[in-house]
Order: structure tokens, then C-alpha cells, then sequence
């Protein structure tokens, strides 16, 4: 009796086992939690920016040739409009670097705006009112598969002075990415 009973088990552990060994159980999602290098401070004639490399996260390097798709971005932030005139704080993404507001307005890719800001207002932007805000989520999540891209922030209007850093403890701004990845 005692084989009877052992034998379905040892069957259901062998083809487990032999489905991970083919790779067929071997994905999931994983999360990057990319923290910014630096403050951005932009103005209409000033542009300033954050290069994200995910090429040196080791998350992003163990399952780089397995990537099935980026499923979401999300951005930890602290805005500051410093202008007494009221401002809509926006984020552009783009894989080739841009010197002037008006290349990023022409070329880059819109993923958050809608952060109204009074004048002289800083608010922080947590991981989850980052939704709130993003737009373009298609096009970002094509764009940010090279594991390179360029994070501008800027306002929408003219004049603008606007400054985006790290929240509480954090000195830059975070950008977590969630990328489902298997064979």
C-alpha cells in the first residue's frame, strides 16, 4: 500500500521538476528600484535631466535576455514650483539626450503631467499617486526596454522654474519599474 500511495507523489515532484528544468514555470514579474543620481532644475530656458541606466541593476541584468515586457513605471518625487505664478509639473522620458525644452516638447515622450502646483508650492508624489499622473504608459513601457533612457522634468506654460528631488530621506527622485520576465 505504502508504494501506492508514494508513487502519484514521486510522479507530481518528478514532473514538477522536470517543467522547471525546461523553464516552463520560470517567470515572473521583478521590480527595479532605481533611485535618480541628481536634483533636476529646469527652467523655460534651462534644461536639466536624470540618465537611468538599468544596465547596472542587477535585477535588470539577471533577466535582461529573458524580458517578456515592462509592465509598469511608477515615480517617487518631490516637486517644487519656484515661481510665485502657478505651474503643472510635468516628467518626459526619451532615449536620446536633449539640450533645449523644446527638443524634449518635440520628441520626448509625455509620462507625467497634471501635477498642478500653486506658486511657490513643493508637493511630494508618492509611488502610488505617481498613477495618478502617468500618461503615454504604451510608449514609456517600448522605450524604457533598452534599459537607457533620460528623465526630464519641466512645466507645462511659460515662464517656469521647477525643481524635482528625492522625498523624506531620499535626496533624488525614485523610479520603480515592474518587468514580467521568464523562458
Amino acid at each position: 500500500m505504502k508504494n501506492t500511495r508514494l508513487y502519484p507523489a514521486f510522479l507530481a515532484a518528478a514532473l514538477a521538476l522536470s517543467l522547471v528544468m525546461s523553464g516552463c514555470i520560470l517567470s515572473g514579474q521583478f521590480i527595479v528600484l532605481i533611485a535618480g543620481t541628481s536634483t533636476i532644475h529646469s527652467t523655460d530656458t534651462v534644461l536639466d535631466y536624470v540618465e537611468v541606466d538599468l544596465t547596472d541593476n542587477e535585477t535588470w541584468n539577471d533577466h535582461q535576455d529573458e524580458i517578456q515586457g515592462i509592465v509598469d513605471i511608477k515615480f517617487e518625487c518631490q516637486f517644487e514650483n519656484n515661481l510665485s505664478s502657478p505651474a503643472d509639473g510635468e516628467l518626459w522620458i526619451s532615449t536620446e539626450l536633449y539640450t533645449t525644452v523644446t527638443q524634449v516638447r518635440d520628441n520626448a515622450t509625455l509620462v507625467l503631467s497634471g501635477l498642478a502646483l500653486e506658486g511657490d508650492e513643493v508637493r511630494d508624489v508618492s509611488f502610488s499617486e505617481s498613477s495618478d499622473y502617468i500618461e503615454n504608459l504604451d510608449t514609456v513601457l517600448d522605450l524604457l526596454e533598452s534599459g537607457h533612457f533620460y528623465v526630464y522634468g519641466i512645466a507645462s506654460g511659460v515662464p517656469f522654474d521647477v525643481t524635482v528631488r528625492g522625498v523624506g530621506s531620499e535626496e533624488y527622485a525614485r523610479f520603480m519599474i515592474t518587468f514580467s520576465a521568464g523562458s
